[in-house]
């Protein structure tokens, strides 16, 4: 184990982040993506449409770590504060991101983070700093990782899903009673790697080549393809082509579906399952009865 040094060398490393979080335009525009809630319900369309694998989910978590350090660096009590709520229920999460970190170089003080956040947790009651205490390691956590190089960030990640996906499957087929699977390929699109068409599960765009899209697989891969021109590219993620699932909706004559998928998914993010309103009232009653508590018993991704 390391000590109290290499905590330090981890905040301060932290430090360098801070100001980045508040009104800051989080790269591509997907800023939605950095709420659980909503990262998993993309997460269950992926898994509805067979699309979820190890690659698209290293991939997308690789891909939001950046993003999620500036996010919740934004506002470490909040953070904090929602990580002492979930934490009881979550701790198989940390059990798995823990024998992840043992697996990759690099990761040595994890360990010892997640000890001390539970040590401090146990003294939360009568600390009143607990919340911003529990947001600074949680933030030293995702920023050991955000350090990796983007092959370790690959290996930590890869290791946690194995490590998780049976418990990350069972949480996301509880949505399918209630979710119906959208279309998840881009029409008219071809990983310019592998060759796939029209390109499966999410899209990753560099911002720097002309016309250049990977697969999920081939983001994973970016630092030896292409001559690896790309391998220091931003990627913009597109994870849903929002015009195919429109067409297919109004050509396939999913509008039923869709309908219904739409009201769960709007309540789900609401907070709450209600009946339907309008010409519709009354149709959708019960869809998602009991799935929220389910669902919030277990927080299958890598931050809170």
């Amino acid at each position: 184990h390391h000590g109290h040094h290499g905590l330090k060398h981890l905040f301060k490393k932290w430090d360098a982040h801070k100001g980045k979080g508040k009104g800051h335009n989080h790269g591509d525009g997907h800023q939605w993506l950095l709420k659980p809630r909503k990262l998993l319900w993309l997460m269950a369309q992926l898994h509805l449409s067979e699309a979820l694998t190890a690659e698209s989910a290293v991939g997308l978590w690789v891909h939001m770590l950046p993003k999620a350090v500036e996010f919740i660096g934004s506002d470490l009590g909040e953070a904090g504060r929602k990580l002492r709520k979930k934490l009881p229920d979550i701790m198989s999460v940390f059990q798995n991101l823990l024998a992840a970190a043992n697996q990759t170089e690099g990761l040595e003080n994890f360990e010892t983070l997640i000890m001390q956040l539970l040590v401090s947790e146990g003294d939360g009651v009568r600390d009143p700093d607990a919340d911003a205490t529990a947001g600074e390691f949680l933030i030293a956590m995702l920023t050991a990782v955000a350090d990796l190089s983007f092959e370790k960030q690959v290996q930590f990640f890869g290791a946690f899903y194995e490590l998780h996906k049976e418990s990350l499957h069972e949480l996301l087929n509880s949505w399918k009673s209630w979710c119906w699977p959208m279309p998840m390929d881009h029409c008219g699109v071809t990983c310019d790697a592998c060759g796939s068409a029209p390109l499966p599960g999410l899209r990753f765009k560099c911002t720097s080549c002309e016309n250049y899209d990977l697969c999920s697989g081939c983001f994973l891969k970016k630092q030896s393809l292409n001559d690896a021109k790309c391998a220091d590219h931003t990627f913009n993620l597109i994870p849903v082509d929002w015009a195919n699932v429109w067409w297919k909706k109004k050509d396939c004559g999913m509008q039923e579906e869709w309908t219904a998928c739409k009201h769960a998914s709007n309540m789900w993010m609401a907070g709450g399952c209600e009946e339907g309103k309008g010409k519709n009232k009354g149709k959708f009653k019960g869809k998602c009865k009991g799935k929220r508590a389910s669902v919030e018993a277990d927080i299958a991704t890598p931050w809170v």
